[in-house]
């Protein structure tokens, strides 16, 4: 996994909702990924519309903005992404965040 560069069409796949059950996910130590492009659905239904937590650590070259469209995430945990942009008040349901620039 070390080789991944970028996350878009290719992730999602085919399925118009690849990920409808999916509670959690992770990433972990992705030293050169730099983009994660959303993928976009037609009837403004989310690719992860169940996704509760997601994790993002040790990918410092990600840059850009997380998925808008979690409307059922209740815990994000963001470590060692100095470039990503993390806006929390796009998450409504968001109950536990812990947030750090650096990785330590």
């Amino acid at each position: 996994m070390d080789a991944v560069e970028s996350v878009g069409p290719e992730f999602y796949g085919e399925c118009n909702l690849p990920f409808q059950a999916l509670e959690t996910l992770e990433f972990e130590k992705l030293k050169i990924w730099k983009e994660w492009s959303s993928c976009q659905q037609d009837e403004g239904i989310g690719v992860f519309s169940c996704l509760k937590m997601l994790s993002i650590r040790d990918c410092p070259k990600l840059e850009g903005n997380l998925p808008e469209k979690l409307d059922s995430l209740t815990m994000l945990q963001i470590s060692g992404c100095e470039e990503l942009v993390v806006s929390i008040s796009n998450y409504n349901q968001l109950h536990e965040s812990d947030i750090k620039i650096a990785s330590w």
